[in-house]
């Protein structure tokens, strides 16, 4: 999972953001998720935008060295105990001001449980038989918040830290 080579945290908070908006511009076209014709590009747009900030976070965490994979759990298992703290606060906070979770205390493992795979279950929902896939769309995006959250806080520390 971890690599030696180097990453640009700032090329992949942009790519982050990217994925957010058209997760976004999708999500309004679809009218209030009622089409599921647009599931697909739903689901692979908000996760790889959840993954991506989880990878920005490592880099920054570990002096730009980048890592792969698209396991959410596994991502967000190998930030700095600190780091998970701050987003497993702001997870809950957000979570209880989002009136379309149902579990307004849900622990953030469970959550990563049961989405870890998003992107890698729905990228190629064509190729062979599946199982039925599911994710909760309304917690990935509050999840996705949260990340972005820690990491505009975390630039933004990194930049006045360097004044």
């Amino acid at each position: 999972m971890e690599k030696g080579k180097k990453g640009n945290y700032e090329g992949a908070l942009r790519a982050a953001n990217e994925f957010y908006e058209a997760y976004k511009h999708i999500k309004k076209k679809a009218g209030e998720m009622e089409n599921f014709l647009y599931w697909d590009p739903i689901a692979i747009n908000l996760a790889f935008s959840c993954e991506i900030y989880l990878k920005a976070l490592r880099m920054l965490e570990n002096d730009g060295k980048f890592i792969t994979g698209h396991d959410l759990k596994q991502l967000f298992d190998i930030l700095e105990e600190k780091t998970k703290n701050e987003i497993e606060k702001d997870y809950q906070e957000l979570c209880c001001e989002e009136p379309k979770v149902k579990n307004r205390y849900k622990d953030i493992e469970i959550f990563l449980k049961e989405n870890n795979l998003v992107f890698v279950k729905w990228r190629y929902t064509f190729e062979e038989k599946q199982e039925t896939i599911h994710f909760n769309v309304v917690e990935l995006d509050v999840f996705n918040r949260a990340l972005y959250k820690i990491l505009s806080e975390k630039v933004k520390e990194g930049i006045e830290g360097h004044s």
